[in-house]
């Protein structure tokens, strides 16, 4: 495993980004390219970190720092979910033996039997992709959760994908413009496809709310704190059944932590994007199916059967 690529902020990589002294005022074309066209092939899904000869790695060393910097700029949640989950599933194929990337991780842990030990607070820290993620469903004692190898796996993959894109955006005004300029390229050849129905303004009927929406609908009534991503997808999926801004800011103004000039901000932001599919909510371990949902795509689609009785 290439852990100086797959591990792309450890502080051998950092040494050896720093090394190459890249100037981002004026950085180089051959470089910018490389990376414009990796990230391309990225959100296309036909991008893999290469196995690349020793000698032509460093060629990959600024492809991290450099896309940090063009996410930055697009600063959509789309866009960070993708880099995301691109080093998730990289790291789940390419890791084998999970201890060498836990030291180089320098995330704390024990060896019992067969099974490694990481400490709760360190193992809610992982971004989580499913239900059988979450810490509620791990083995956990005096503070340590149990996991096996391929749970170890899976949580050294989920923890670097929370990494790479932690502490986005970044401040971007004193660097080339080049990398704005790939960003608005990024947006306008990945830009959302917009839904092919078309539903009427109005009041929205809560009860045929899919139950992904319901539950955290119900987390928002009860002054609960639904996690960034639940409140992004609750949002789309409200805007694309056609309720009205205020409608929206108002179901938000139930949470606890609300916040009305960030949450206009936020929503405002969004508006106009469409609703995830049920893939996408299954991959960040927000669906809860009901026998409703058989053969149901996205939870539009559910609230429009359920509420027209056909689609």
């Amino acid at each position: 495993m290439n852990y100086t690529l797959l591990i792309p902020f450890s502080e051998a990589t950092k040494k050896k980004v720093e090394e190459m002294k890249i100037d981002l005022k004026n950085p180089n074309a051959e470089q910018i390219a490389l990376v414009r066209n990796l990230l391309i092939n990225l959100f296309k899904g036909q991008f893999e970190i290469p196995d690349v000869e020793q000698k032509f790695i460093e060629d990959y060393f600024v492809f991290y720092p450099f896309v940090r910097i063009i996410l930055s700029h697009t600063n959509k949640d789309r866009f960070y979910d993708s880099f995301s989950k691109f080093y998730y599933g990289a790291v789940k194929k390419e890791l084998k033996e999970p201890k060498e990337a836990l030291d180089l991780l320098k995330i704390e842990y024990k060896i019992v039997g067969d099974r490694c030990l990481i400490p709760f607070e360190i193992y809610i820290k992982a971004k989580i992709f499913s239900e059988k993620d979450k810490l509620t469903n791990q083995a956990l004692k005096n503070g340590f959760v149990y996991l096996n190898k391929d749970k170890t796996v899976g949580f050294v993959a989920r923890f670097i994908a929370s990494r790479v894109i932690e502490g986005l955006p970044l401040k971007v005004s004193e660097i080339s413009p080049i990398f704005k300029k790939i960003a608005n390229e990024i947006d306008d050849m990945f830009k959302p496809k917009q839904p092919k129905y078309n539903l009427k303004i109005g009041k929205a009927r809560f009860e045929n709310f899919p139950p992904c929406m319901s539950r955290i609908l119900s987390t928002m009534l009860e002054h609960g704190n639904p996690s960034h991503m639940e409140r992004y997808y609750f949002a789309t999926f409200n805007f694309t059944i056609k309720m009205d801004f205020e409608s929206v800011l108002n179901l938000f103004k139930n949470t606890g932590d609300f916040n009305e000039k960030i949450a206009k901000y936020q929503l405002e932001k969004i508006q106009k994007y469409p609703c995830s599919n049920c893939d996408t909510l299954k991959s960040m371990g927000l669906c809860f199916p009901d026998d409703f949902c058989s053969n149901i795509k996205g939870p539009v689609g559910y609230y429009i059967k359920k509420t027209y009785k056909k689609i």
